[in-house]
C-alpha cells in the first residue's frame, strides 16, 4: 500500500494536458503569464527577478538526463505549466537537477503553484495567491506586494517567508508535527 502511494506521488509530476502540447526543454515567453503551475520531483527550484523583458526558464543538472527526464513545459496562453519530465514517463530521479525561472522586474501573476517531492524552493515573486508544497526540502518565499493568501507546506526543512512589512496584515502560524509551535500576529 505504501509503495503504491509513493509511486502515485512520484508519477503525479508528469500528469496534465495532452502529451502533444508539451515541449521538451526550457523556453522564453514574452506575453503575459497569469498563472504558473510547477510539478518538480527533486532538486531545486529557484525563481528570481532579473533585468529582462521576458520570462525565461531552464534546467541545469549535474549529469546528463534522458529526454524523458528533461524539463517539459506547456503554455496555454494563460498558464505556464512546467514539469520535471515528459508527460506520462516513468519518473527518473536526477540528483542535482535545478529549475531556474528568471522574471521581468515588474512581473506579477495571479496564481503560483509549486508541488514537489524532495524539492528545496527559493521563490522571489509577487502574486495574488501562492502555494508551495513539498514532502521534504527548504522553502523560502519572498515578495514585495503581499499576496492575498500563501500556503506553504514541507514535512522536513525550514520555512522562511519574507514580506514587505508595510503591506503585511496577516497572521503567521507555524506548525511542526501537527502541533502549534508559534503564532505571530503581523
Amino acid at each position: 500500500m505504501a509503495l503504491a502511494v509513493i509511486m502515485f506521488a512520484a508519477q503525479s509530476c508528469f500528469f496534465g494536458g495532452d502529451e502533444s502540447q508539451w515541449v521538451m526543454g526550457g523556453g522564453e515567453i514574452a506575453t503575459r503569464i497569469a498563472n504558473i503551475d510547477i510539478d518538480w520531483l527533486d532538486g531545486m527550484v529557484d525563481i528570481i527577478y532579473d533585468e529582462r523583458a521576458t520570462v525565461k526558464f531552464f534546467e541545469d543538472c549535474d549529469r546528463p538526463v534522458s529526454s524523458d527526464a528533461a524539463l517539459h513545459h506547456w503554455f496555454d496562453g494563460k498558464t505556464l505549466h512546467i514539469r520535471y519530465g515528459r508527460y506520462g514517463a516513468r519518473p527518473e530521479y536526477a540528483n542535482g537537477k535545478k529549475l531556474t525561472i528568471l522574471l521581468p522586474d515588474e512581473f506579477r501573476c495571479d496564481y503560483f503553484d509549486l508541488t514537489g517531492t524532495s524539492v528545496s524552493a527559493y521563490v522571489d515573486m509577487d502574486c495574488e495567491h501562492a502555494s508551495i508544497q513539498t514532502t521534504s526540502g527548504d522553502v523560502r518565499y519572498s515578495c514585495i506586494n503581499t499576496p492575498r493568501d500563501i500556503g506553504i507546506q514541507t514535512n522536513t526543512g525550514p520555512i522562511e517567508v519574507l514580506l514587505d512589512p508595510a503591506e503585511a496584515s496577516f497572521k503567521l502560524v507555524m506548525k511542526t508535527d501537527g502541533k502549534m509551535v508559534s503564532e505571530f500576529p503581523m
